[in-house]
């Protein structure tokens, strides 16, 4: 038998497993991203590039899984897994797009085979590894406002110091060892199935504060302590009752419920919390999100060990169908963002395939009842998770108070128009804080974005405008436009009297106008920021909507990347709408702001109405595929 101390080791290096599973997914995905992008819309890499990529990830995902070892020799492969895992998380913060691509796939291969291996060994570990990695990574993206703190620039040295930390715990775990436990029931089919659609909803929502947020409208500062204490729930003691992963009550008492009472309530709660959410939104809504979450991770240990009837061996193959099922899931709910130019049957899927997930994790739970303990018992202190779970919430709470520097009105204003590419560059490095810094140098008051990502694991799960304002200490306004979580923004650090979005006529690509009403000089100045479509009848269609909604506001800005060069008709529209182009009254052109290298057309405007141009330039940053613009404008 393994004494205590070695398996609690043990659990400190699955956990330190998972976290780093979760973060080279997050990463994955997002390179890849790049390179599909390219792929369907530059043609500047070829498909056979992408196939063979693809390959290189289904192995990772796959082939681990299937490889057995000698009993004998489970300890040293657990360490080999785990000490190259750890090796490559380290160059995973260098923010070059083939660097990481090339160690998250080596990472997802080596924890993947950790996972198959403790699954055979101590599958009845897994649940709480899993709620811990969770918690960790919460905590991870809400240091770094939803931008994972340890991919950020200057993280580096740190994160080499945290890797050696994490070989340290896999040597210790190696060393105190003293005899294998006997196998234990493995993974079954519909098991592994479960884990791909757990895996899958936590990645793409239930597990994100910053989709929550805007699918709810609700403050992310709220948000994100208030899932981290509904994810850490079930490890806890809350009104003197335990409510633990395995043997707690809530799972005990499901056993003489019956398949069709198990099945009503855990598909209700589960299904009901993520329609209330993404079509209610508001109180309501997070409260059905938080129930589906807690729900989740209540049948999580369903999916495990005891609770199986399939014999060790088995936990491979299934463990590889979940991942199969993971892969899938994700790419589906990617397509649903990019239907206009891909699968057209995908628009407004995002809710159904969250619900095929859902429904994946939830079956073991609906037809197997729970097994009132596990095999053996797993060392988690609850009331120590309680107390630092409840150290988080206070902690995130007091590093969440209102950045917003309100700017006091003056009579010159500096607009700007950014088009940011969901954070990238033209090479997909990310570089979110070059764009800030490009923000922040024009100084400007007010800051129309494009191409504005709120929590799409293809984008690294940030949320861009609510980080660039917090950065910048500006207010944002986000228009979602796709599934709730990508569209368009507007920064400012002036005084807010109103603010609104609405949708624009879309046949193609969803757009929309925001709409800002702030306090300038003795004044008001209406600032409307837009993004227009790839087709020219959309976008002239668009363009007629959003100077509608303008109409003859006496002060008005018009910002956003037009997909339209000078003499077009949607320029010529926006000219006759009597909005005037500061370029042209300052002298300032050509003023080329596309692509960001080398830049030969004109596509991102400021436009302006009843304020004095003064000036009018293009930034040199890189830090997008678009140049920013910006103008200064005098208070008549």
């Amino acid at each position: 038998m393994e004494d205590r101390r070695s398996i609690s080791w043990r659990m400190v290096e699955t956990v330190a497993a998972l976290l780093l599973w979760l973060q080279a997914t997050r990463v994955l995905f997002s390179v890849l991203f790049g390179l599909v992008y390219d792929a369907l819309f530059d043609a500047e890499i070829s498909f056979a590039v992408i196939g063979l990529v693809f390959a290189f990830v289904l192995a990772a995902l796959l082939a681990p899984p299937l490889i057995t070892f000698d009993p004998r020799r489970v300890r040293a492969a657990l360490l080999a897994s785990i000490v190259i895992a750890a090796a490559a998380r380290g160059p995973l913060a260098i923010n070059h797009p083939t660097i990481r691509l090339v160690c998250a796939i080596v990472i997802i291969g080596s924890t993947g085979l950790y996972m198959a291996l403790m699954l055979r060994q101590r599958p009845e570990m897994f649940p709480v590894s899993l709620v811990l990695a969770l918690l960790a990574d919460q905590i991870a993206r809400a240091w770094g406002d939803t931008w994972d703190i340890s991919l950020q620039p200057g993280f580096l040295p740190l994160q080499i110091v945290l890797c050696l930390a994490v070989i340290g715990v896999a040597w210790t775990a190696y060393s105190v060892k003293r005899s294998d436990p006997a196998p234990g029931r493995g993974l079954g089919p519909g098991g592994g199935l479960a884990i791909g659609g757990f895996l899958f909803l936590e990645t793409a929502a239930l597990a994100q504060p910053n989709v929550l947020a805007r699918w709810t409208g609700i403050a992310y500062e709220w948000v994100a302590p208030v899932l981290l204490l509904a994810t850490a729930f079930p490890l806890v003691y809350v009104f003197g009752r335990r409510f633990q992963l395995f043997g707690g009550r809530p799972l005990q008492s499901l056993e003489g419920w019956g398949v069709l009472a198990r099945a009503g309530v855990l598909i209700v709660g589960v299904m009901l919390g993520l329609v209330i959410g993404r079509r209610l939104g508001g109180v309501a809504g997070l409260a059905g999100l938080l129930m589906a979450q807690l729900l989740m991770v209540l049948i999580l240990p369903l999916m495990f060990g005891r609770h199986s009837p399939a014999p060790a061996r088995e936990s491979g193959r299934s463990l590889a169908l979940g991942m199969i099922a993971f892969l899938v899931l994700h790419l589906a709910f990617a397509f649903a963002f990019t239907y206009p130019y891909t699968l057209v049957a995908l628009r407004g899927a995002g809710l159904s395939i969250l619900a095929v997930g859902a429904g994946l994790a939830i079956l073991p739970a609906v037809f197997r009842a729970p097994h009132p303990t596990p095999r053996h018992p797993v060392p988690v202190n609850h009331r120590v998770v309680f107390l630092l779970s409840a150290a988080a919430v206070v902690v995130l709470m007091w590093a969440f108070p209102d950045p917003t520097a309100v700017r006091e009105p003056g009579q010159v204003v500096r607009a700007a128009t950014f088009n940011i590419h969901y954070g990238y560059n033209t090479d997909w490095e990310y570089l979110l804080e070059d764009q800030a810094t490009a923000i922040e140098d024009c100084r400007a008051d007010v800051v129309f974005l494009q191409e504005v990502d709120a929590g799409r694991i293809t984008s690294y799960g940030v949320d861009n405008a609510l980080w660039l304002a917090r950065r910048l200490g500006m207010r944002a306004i986000f228009a979602p436009t796709l599934e709730g979580l990508s569209g368009i923004a507007l920064l400012t650090r002036l005084p807010v009297l109103e603010s609104e979005w609405a949708l624009l006529p879309s046949a193609l690509e969803q757009t929309a106008i925001v709409h800002a009403r702030v306090a300038v000089g003795h004044g008001a100045m209406d600032a409307y920021g837009v993004w227009l479509g790839l087709e020219p009848e959309e976008r002239m269609n668009q363009v007629t909507a959003a100077l509608e909604t303008i109409g003859n506001t006496e002060l008005a800005l018009l910002g956003g990347d037009m997909n339209s060069e000078p003499g077009s008709p949607v320029y010529l529209a926006i000219e006759a709408s009597g909005l005037s182009d500061p370029f042209v009254a300052t002298g300032n052109l050509p003023a080329f702001t596309s692509p960001a290298v080398s830049p030969v057309k004109r596509i991102d405007y400021v436009w302006v109405r009843g304020l004095e141009p003064i000036g009018a330039q293009v930034s040199s940053s890189q830090g997008s595929d678009h140049r920013l613009v910006v103008v200064e404008l005098a208070n008549k």
